[in-house]
């Protein structure tokens, strides 16, 4: 058994040695009791600014580009949020 503790340390001392360091969004969600959590962060190669965007409930949306089958999918915004955004008010990733 000591052995193989051993043998497992040197294998992840090794395997962090080797390993580069390197940036990555993360995003993850939670299914709560009262609904849908979601959150991520926004880790870049590149420095950059973003928005605190405050999403209104009640407001009229639609994406920007056509469904497979050519329809515009529009909706009413059912819940409020705040999120940080680096495409625009708006735009689906963060708002």
């Amino acid at each position: 058994m000591r052995i193989i503790n051993t043998v497992l340390v040197i294998s992840l001392l090794l395997a962090g040695i080797q390993a580069t360091p390197t940036n990555a969004c993360t995003t993850f969600s939670h299914k709560a009791a009262d609904g849908i959590i979601f959150a991520g962060n926004m880790d870049l190669l590149v420095p950059t600014s973003g928005l605190v965007v405050v999403n209104r409930r009640g407001i009229s949306k639609w994406n920007i580009r056509p469904n497979k089958d050519g329809t515009i999918a529009r909706w009413i915004t059912r819940y409020g949020s705040v999120s940080f955004n680096l495409a625009g008010r708006g735009f689906a990733w963060g708002a």
